[in-house]
């Protein structure tokens, strides 16, 4: 109906060509100047691109390559550092007045390191709180649940100990104080009253974070910031972030879990797939609140389902791919096959850890549980995003240590609590977090079947 109107926008000329006739025009670079630098940006493309094709990262460096510049160590740590971190988290400073609240809360945490029993938001804070610390270990006792040999030689057989390789003793390295970042919507407080890693003045309102001065010795910053409800936004800063900051462990917290959804974009399109289009490492972990507790449809689930389809792994094979560069096969009879050895290699570390557990032989279990930790380490570099469900604190503790204290980088989702934050039994002992202690990729019911 209003033919003139439409053919006007039919064809417009391009904003670069409008800017720079405009530049042009008021004398502000000449046409030699701008046709100059538009060819030293064709060029520079040129060259990545040319870059991008002739690079190929090989999976038999990645510790190379990245073991001298991330801190590994084991993610347990001696009890006595454990309670020495929490006591200086839970202590007030002189003259604040904190709410009354908080004051029960921050003595409730003293009576959990003195009871040896520890929940979910102070593993967290353990967790946090020994990242941010220079560690040397000259200056602690670690001895508890460590391996002091490098034997292993599966004595329970001809055949199966054939496939036993040797397991190195456990080593822990110094390692610098590493910066943690954690934001989202209302972290500081924790959705559920739980964290209060930042607590108020309840005179002045003026905010004190109980990272800021431990008194323990050198240490790095854990900012702790509310965000607005912009999920793609945050999110999409925090991976960048991650990205920038390597060696430091940035946490993105959901309100609830399901809030992620409003930044599925960066999350299919960067966090996922990011190394895999352009080599880009990131530790960032998402903490997704999960869990049906009366919320109803809108605060329940965190997807879980969303993000485990997301992974690039095999759900069936929970080791690595022999067949792979880089891999180790177990054993040099080439009668075997190096699937075959691999599934060998596998079961008798399972087997092991199982006869140790039966007879109540900790330092062979360690040894065992060692053995798998490896294996699993090398599988998990070779996938895109680990995805967990978090179900004691010890658990979450060790997850978000193991994010730093890796040679490689990988993003983490992580589904964790809402009801069992408060719940008492689900509470960890200390020694599940002492030296030598480990993330646990399955943790065993205690029933028998």
């Amino acid at each position: 109906p209003h033919p003139p109107p439409r053919r006007v926008p039919q064809h417009p000329p391009p904003v670069l060509e409008k800017y720079s006739d405009l530049l042009i025009s008021s004398g502000v670079v000449t046409q030699d100047e701008l046709d100059l630098q538009i060819d030293q940006v064709y060029a520079d493309l040129e060259a990545e691109y040319q870059y991008a094709a002739s690079s190929s990262p090989s999976l038999g460096d990645w510790r190379v390559c990245d073991w001298a510049k991330r801190p590994v160590n084991l993610t347990g740590l001696p009890e006595s550092r454990l309670k020495d971190i929490g006591e200086a988290c839970a202590r007030i400073p002189e003259g604040f007045a904190a709410h009354e609240t908080v004051k029960k809360i921050l003595a409730g945490r003293l009576r959990q390191l003195t009871q040896g029993r520890v929940d979910w938001a102070l593993a967290e804070q353990l967790a946090i709180g020994s990242l941010i610390l220079r560690f040397d270990p000259s200056n602690h006792e670690l001895t508890t649940g460590l391996i002091q040999d490098g034997g292993g030689d599966g004595a329970e057989g001809g055949g199966e100990a054939q496939t036993a390789r040797k397991v190195a003793p456990d080593v822990y390295v110094e390692h610098p104080p590493c910066p943690v970042r954690l934001s989202g919507q209302d972290v500081e407080r924790g959705t559920f009253n739980q964290r209060h890693a930042i607590i108020h003045d309840q005179r002045t309102a003026i905010p004190y974070n109980v990272f800021s001065d431990m008194g323990l010795g050198q240490q790095s910053q854990a900012t702790i910031c509310n965000s607005s409800l912009s999920e793609l936004a945050i999110l999409g800063f925090e991976y960048g972030y991650s990205l920038e900051e390597g060696l430091a462990l940035t946490i993105w917290e959901a309100q609830f879990g399901d809030f992620a959804n409003c930044a599925q974009h960066i999350i299919d399109n960067f966090i996922v797939s990011g190394e895999s289009k352009w080599g880009t490492k990131s530790c960032l972990v998402l903490l997704l609140p999960h869990g049906y507790e009366g919320q109803g449809p809108e605060h329940s689930s965190a997807r879980l389902e969303r993000f485990l389809q997301l992974v690039d792994d095999d759900p069936d094979n929970l080791w690595p791919d022999p067949r792979a560069p880089g891999t180790q096969n177990s054993t040099s009879d080439p009668s075997i096959s190096p699937e075959a050895a691999t599934r060998t290699e596998a079961r008798l570390a399972v087997k092991r850890a199982h006869a140790a557990r039966e007879a109540g032989d900790a330092h062979e279990q360690a040894r065992a549980n060692r053995h798998m930790a490896l294996l699993q380490e090398t599988y998990d570099y070779r996938h895109n995003v680990g995805v967990v469900n978090i179900s004691t604190p010890a658990n979450l503790f060790h997850a978000l240590r193991r994010q730093v204290h890796r040679t490689f980088a990988k993003p983490l989702v992580l589904m964790s609590a809402k009801y069992l934050l408060h719940h008492r039994p689900c509470r960890s002992p200390l020694a599940h977090m002492g030296a030598g202690t480990r993330f646990r990729r399955v943790i065993e019911d205690r029933c028998r079947v």
